[in-house]
């Protein structure tokens, strides 16, 4: 009606305008009367879900790739109680996410393997979109950069601020750096209840699949 420049709407379009109104009603009513139905259904179903997955979303093994002598690899043996609660505290955080990025998270080590020809964004590009309708992880941006930088300003900050104050020079100074990482390696070495052989100073200073993170 507006377009052929009618300044009222014609018999047809009100009673339609009015039909639509009343069917609009007639629905806001029936989802009103089943609401409190379909919300514990919802729980329900939800509840069943994860059932039947891994509540602690992420296990303990993600540096499992991590050579026998390395720092990830060692503190678990040394201080077994540091190590839980350090783990508990990751699982509560990711509790807060998507599950599927504990899954990623887990995934990580084997997709930086796989990726030889491609880069390791493509990799875990492929994975994310071959794993969307499994995980319903829909995300606009690639998961595993968003998950990084999520907190990573923050994260830096603290980092620098923390490294400063505790090892200066380590962020600035390759001759302090290597030297507190030899110090570093010779205590966890005294104190690692396993014997393993002292790595030589190249392998020392080595990252594994994670990275110097």
């Amino acid at each position: 009606a507006r377009r052929a420049g009618k300044s009222e709407a014609s018999e047809a379009v009100q009673t339609l305008c009015g039909k639509m109104e009343q069917l609009q009603t007639t629905f806001e009513g029936a989802r009103l009367r089943n609401e409190s139905f379909v919300n514990e259904v919802r729980r329900t179903a939800a509840k069943a879900f994860w059932a039947s997955r891994d509540p602690r979303v992420i296990t303990d093994t993600y540096f499992a790739d991590e050579p026998m002598h390395a720092v990830a690899a060692r503190v678990p043996r040394i201080h077994p109680p540091w190590w839980g609660a350090f783990h508990h505290r990751l699982q509560q955080v990711f509790a807060h996410g998507h599950p599927a990025e504990g899954y990623l998270l887990d995934e990580l080590p084997g997709l930086r393997r796989q990726a030889t020809k491609l880069t390791v964004e493509a990799t875990v590009a492929g994975w994310w979109q071959n794993n969307q309708a499994r995980w319903g992880w829909f995300a606009e941006a690639e998961p595993h950069y968003r998950m990084l930088s999520l907190r990573a300003d923050k994260k830096a900050r603290e980092l620098v601020r923390w490294f400063n104050a505790t090892a200066p020079g380590y962020l600035t100074d390759q001759a302090v750096r290597v030297s507190l990482q030899a110090d570093l390696t010779d205590r966890l070495r005294e104190a690692d209840p396993w014997s393993v052989p002292a790595p030589d100073s190249r392998s020392m200073l080595s990252w594994g699949e994670h990275g110097p993170n």
